[in-house]
């Protein structure tokens, strides 16, 4: 497992993280069988929320992954 954690809220947040999160995670994927990753934010942003939910269901450079976004305040 690995874990993302940001303070950013706005669409900075999808900006920023989104892609970067999915990358870190493929590449932790590679030395880790059944990796996931744990995103934690004040407030998942709606596009943020979404680019992860594609990487989920569809797949990101090929395969699923497993990424759970959580809001802590």
């Amino acid at each position: 497992m690995i874990c993302e954690v940001t303070m950013l809220n706005g669409r900075g947040q999808w900006f920023n993280e989104g892609q970067p999160v999915m990358r870190h995670l493929r590449s932790f994927e590679n030395i880790n069988n059944n990796a996931y990753c744990i995103f934690i934010a004040p407030n998942i942003h709606t596009d943020s929320a979404e680019t992860f939910w594609i990487a989920n269901t569809i797949g990101y450079k090929g395969s699923k992954q497993k990424i759970a976004p959580i809001t802590i305040k």
